[in-house]
């Protein structure tokens, strides 16, 4: 069976539409939040990561970003977002204090992970 990382936004909207009741808010949240990161880096490392790229001792994530700010300007906006959206993710999932509404943070991310994904689909 072939996994769509894709698949990944759905349930991170249903977590965060769950968020609350009767899913206790603030980890649902930043569960989404992880999930819209996933969701991306999965997406993009199949479209670029090869048998071919060099292996060195990075993670996938390291990878992935060096793929992309190896390739042209518009990978190169794939990297940019797809960095943002690490940065919100390690803040979500390692505990890391948030400022402001976490709802509207992950829908900000949820759009970033929408253009992500919009612009992986022509790599």
């Amino acid at each position: 069976m072939t996994f769509a990382a894709a698949d990944w936004v759905a349930v991170a909207d249903d977590l965060v539409a769950r968020a609350g009741v009767p899913l206790p808010e603030e980890a649902a949240l930043r569960a989404a939040i992880g999930r819209y990161y996933y969701a991306c880096l999965v997406t993009v490392a199949s479209r670029v990561v090869t048998a071919a790229t060099p292996v060195e001792r990075d993670t996938t994530h390291a990878q992935v970003l060096r793929a992309l700010r190896d390739r042209d300007p518009s990978a190169q906006l794939v990297q940019a977002d797809l960095s943002m959206l690490r940065v919100e993710r390690n803040r979500a999932e390692y505990g890391e204090p948030l400022s402001g509404d976490l709802r509207a943070l992950a829908g900000r991310t949820r759009a970033l992970a929408t253009r992500v994904l919009k612009r992986a689909a022509s790599l």
